[in-house]
């Protein structure tokens, strides 16, 4: 017998986080690719993600099959999309200026390991002809729940709310402290569970 859930969080009851959501009004809207091993992940920063922010979908797949719709959208309109993800093309996302920040209406994030999100990305090539973005100034994750591969990575939620900050002006500061206050929670209930970083 499935666990009883929040029917506005999400969460199971006792990690309920209805009492710390404030949610975003965020522009623009996020588009989350979510590898289907993330989204059984119970510690996965999406499930945080999603409950914050007004304007977000998240599609769970891996081949261009499960994205068709995404893909068509993109395909009609491909200026008005962006990847977050670091290629040998991609441009700080910094450094956008205000016509780029005012055409793009959509971020597509990967959510997923880095060697699944590459995986992903090959499987996927329209994702490759939209503009693609990276952080020149990488912030501190606060990520303690899951164990890193470099300290220098960030979970989807990081990434999604340094997108939006530093981007396009959306003050996270909800997102984030929803966020620590899901760890200290998690903390809470599995105390051997934390990775320091």
């Amino acid at each position: 017998m499935s666990r009883e859930r929040c029917p506005s969080c999400d969460f199971l009851l006792q990690m309920c986080l209805c009492d710390v959501i404030h949610t975003i009004n965020n522009h623009p809207k996020i588009i989350v690719l979510q590898h289907p091993k993330e989204s059984k992940h119970a510690k996965n920063s999406v499930s945080v993600l999603k409950p914050c922010l007004t304007n977000i979908a998240v599609i769970e797949g891996e081949s261009e099959q499960d994205f068709q719709s995404v893909q068509e959208d993109v395909q009609a309109n491909p200026h008005q999309f962006a990847l977050v993800y670091p290629s040998a093309s991609s441009q700080a996302i910094e450094q956008l200026n205000t016509e780029t920040r005012s055409v793009i209406t959509h971020l597509i994030v990967i959510d997923a390991t880095w060697r699944k999100a590459y995986k992903m990305l090959q499987l996927n090539p329209w994702l490759q002809h939209i503009q693609q973005l990276h952080f020149s100034h990488i912030p501190n994750s606060l990520y303690g729940i899951r164990k890193r591969p470099k300290d220098t990575y960030l979970s989807t939620l990081e990434a999604v709310a340094y997108s939006l900050q530093a981007g396009f002006n959306v003050n996270t500061t909800a997102l984030l402290n929803a966020f620590a206050e899901f760890q200290q929670r998690t903390f809470a209930k599995h105390p051997s569970q934390q990775h320091k970083p």
